[in-house]
């Protein structure tokens, strides 16, 4: 899939990985208005898996709990940890939104130039976030 380009920039595609419908729907959304060209939203592990092995990412939206489809044993955040090793090892700048987000995570031990937020900090915050990530200018406050 090709970036869209805005301006002098090549946004690149955004993978949003979240499990809750609404937020992914209102994710994707905002991020196409941001100009951000978000691919359809996944919302397991599985499904992340998938697109990345149909598409490059340049930017990703990451909720670290994604309903343990492994298994009912996973700790709540392993998959979305997994997944942040492997996005980082392909250079694809993640903000992780998540519920559970804390320092005792680790997040910067596995992905250093990781974006944290809560979910709950608006949409917007994170647009602006990812527009940052992007090398895009901020969106309008």
């Amino acid at each position: 899939m090709t970036g869209e380009t805005t301006g002098t920039r090549t946004t690149g595609p955004t993978l949003i990985v979240e499990d809750n419908a609404f937020l992914s729907t209102e994710l994707f959304e905002a991020l196409q208005e941001a100009g951000l060209n978000p691919l359809p939203p996944v919302r397991h592990y599985t499904g992340a898996l998938s697109s990345l092995s149909q598409n490059t990412p340049r930017l990703c939206v990451l909720d670290l709990d994604l309903g343990r489809q492994m298994s009912s044993n996973v700790v709540i955040g392993e998959e979305g940890r997994r997944l942040l090793a492997i996005l980082h090892a392909r250079g694809c700048r993640t903000a992780v939104y998540s519920a559970y987000v804390s320092n005792s995570l680790g997040l910067r031990d596995i992905a250093p130039d990781v974006e944290v937020l809560s979910k709950s900090e608006p949409v917007e915050e994170l647009v602006r976030v990812m527009r940052n990530l992007s090398g895009l200018e901020p969106a309008p406050a």
